[in-house]
């Protein structure tokens, strides 16, 4: 990773970096992935935040490193968890994506794309041609028209944004659990009694 590209993946992880329930999932290019591994672990010590990266290989990184210009004998970068998925990077791209809220496609060129993740879910539903009309929460026009730094600050609100709407899910299921249980308890101590009585 170099030039503009590399400047565009400090960028991104020092801004994503500072959300604490955040976590780095990737999968993609080995060298990008060492770098963003590696700058997300400096960023979130420098925040005193847990470190929360993965970094998923398919079987064949393992199997022949060289190909993908890793070391002999490679398992991880030394920074986050080092997972095997999947038998060929495509494969591991799948499975990544079906795991989480937004990925991210960085290009060496210095730009990025964004889509949503299995688990993010798309506030805007989807277009006629069946694909997701809008791009963290905006029209996909609008994404388009967007430069680097205004894509990666739509990136940083539409994830604090989720984080937001999944601990408010979490608060609500927490709730209707307690009141499950309350009810639960209540009748037991009405039949309970009427054992008594009887």
């Amino acid at each position: 990773v170099e030039g503009v590209g590399k400047k565009l993946v400090e960028d991104i992880i020092g801004r994503l970096a500072q959300i604490p329930e955040a976590m780095l999932l990737t999968a993609g290019r080995p060298g990008v992935e060492m770098h963003c591994g590696h700058q997300w672990e400096l960023a979130r010590k420098r925040l005193s935040l847990s470190q929360q990266a993965l970094h998923a290989f398919p079987m064949t990184s393992f199997v022949t490193p060289h190909l993908e210009a890793l070391p002999l004998g490679f398992w991880g970068w030394g920074h986050g968890k080092t997972v095997r998925s999947g038998a060929t990077r495509a494969e591991t791209l799948r499975q990544l994506s079906r795991q989480c809220c937004i990925q991210l496609v960085i290009s060496p060129a210095g730009t990025f794309d964004c889509s949503a993740g299995a688990d993010g879910g798309n506030s805007g539903g989807e277009d006629e041609e069946g694909l997701n009309a809008e791009v963290c929460g905006v029209g996909k026009d609008v994404w388009r028209a967007m430069n680097a730094s205004e894509r990666l600050t739509r990136v940083e609100e539409y994830m604090r944004e989720l984080v937001q709407r999944k601990a408010a899910a979490r608060a609500i299921a927490a709730a209707a659990e307690a009141a499950a249980l309350e009810a639960a308890a209540a009748a037991k101590a009405i039949s309970d009694l009427q054992k008594v009585v009887e």
